[in-house]
């Protein structure tokens, strides 16, 4: 009888697929957050920055409209190599931080609403461990 080895590391756990671990690396990544759209909205004392409850997966899969405070309208998200600037008098550019957690304006902002797709909850390199 042969037993099966664990993977090292969870990437290497999905990649090969095996149906004893796969469940337990699917569950580690929480699927569910990475398929439905989080949607927050963000009342804070006036600040150039916010933090999203969960790590957005890109900045495309980010949506933002400024509601209060700052300039407001809707926003382009950029990395985090980009600029934060207010283009016009209902768009600007915001950036999103490389952990996916924090967005920077150009201005200070006092409530907004943002949509985007949570990153998986485990990074592919990540000990596979139980």
């Amino acid at each position: 009888m042969t037993t099966a080895i664990l993977p090292q590391t969870l990437g290497l756990g999905l990649e090969q697929a095996n149906p004893g671990f796969i469940a337990d690396a699917l569950r580690k990544v929480d699927l569910r957050s990475m398929f439905y759209k989080q949607v927050e909205t963000i009342t804070q004392a006036s600040s150039t920055t916010v933090t999203l409850a969960k790590a957005a997966f890109a900045p495309a899969g980010v949506c933002v409209r400024v509601t209060a405070g700052g300039s407001l309208g809707a926003y382009l998200v950029v990395d985090s190599g980009g600029i934060a600037v207010d283009v016009g008098s209902e768009i600007g550019v915001c950036k999103l931080s490389d952990d996916g957690l924090t967005l920077t304006f150009a201005t200070a902002l006092t409530g907004c609403k943002v949509t985007y797709a949570a990153a998986a909850a485990a990074i592919e390199d990540e000990a596979f461990g139980f």
